[in-house]
């Protein structure tokens, strides 16, 4: 096999984790979370596909993280000091760490504006609640992803199914579920069909919403 002249460089440092976990302990919980094409699973989710590097989405990092009992602190800071290990270029590592730094802020945003509690469910465990940007990360700019309005506080099972375009929500808050979401899937995400955001939403969390709604969902 010839290798092609060109390629791309990606700086890396590994961190090992206390106690390792099969990967037949938390490959069906985390395959939903994984994107269909280019994923670190196969697709029976019974073997590891073999590459180098794999895109693990926020989601299923967080589903990780909480499987082997690491909190979300403890991982920003792993992520920090290998930011500084690995990026030599400090104008490159400022950057990079504003960009954490950034969403540091943005949580915080959330946390007030939604008094600590989920939009949807009220749940005040704040180890618990994400930060869910409405108008994806990826798809924003510098100052819709700082926005509090372009973010919803919610619990676990609601933030993974409306990053994934599972659920979305009407300007009156109002649930919008994805056909493929059934009453057992519901009943096993821990998502409830009348549920709803009981809080008013301001006219921009509506702009975003609609972004949400046209782009981002999928209804089957």
């Amino acid at each position: 096999m010839k290798w092609k002249q060109d390629g791309r460089r990606i700086d890396v440092a590994y961190e090992g984790v206390p106690n390792p976990l099969p990967l037949s302990s938390f490959a069906g919980a985390i395959k939903p979370f994984l994107p269909p094409k280019y994923s670190a699973l196969k697709s029976d989710g019974k073997g590891a596909n073999e590459e180098y590097l794999f895109q693990v989405p926020p989601n299923a990092g967080r589903l990780l993280l909480d499987k082997l009992g690491i909190r979300e602190e403890s991982a920003n800071d792993v992520l920090q000091t290998a930011v500084e290990e690995s990026t030599e270029d400090a104008t490159e590592r400022t950057a990079l760490l504003k960009s954490r730094i950034g969403q540091a802020q943005f949580r915080d945003g959330l946390l007030a504006r939604w008094e600590g509690r989920c939009a949807v469910t009220a749940l005040d465990l704040l180890e618990l609640l994400r930060a869910s940007h409405i108008k994806p990360w990826r798809d924003s700019n510098h100052l819709e992803r700082l926005d509090v309005f372009n973010g919803l506080l919610l619990s676990p099972g609601y933030d993974a199914a409306f990053d994934a375009g599972l659920i979305t929500f009407g300007d009156d808050g109002a649930l919008i579920i994805a056909e493929r979401l059934t009453e057992e899937r519901l009943s096993q995400v821990g998502i409830h069909r009348g549920a709803r955001i009981n809080v008013p939403l301001h006219r921009k969390h509506c702009e975003y919403l609609n972004y949400h709604r046209s782009t981002v969902f999928k209804s089957k």
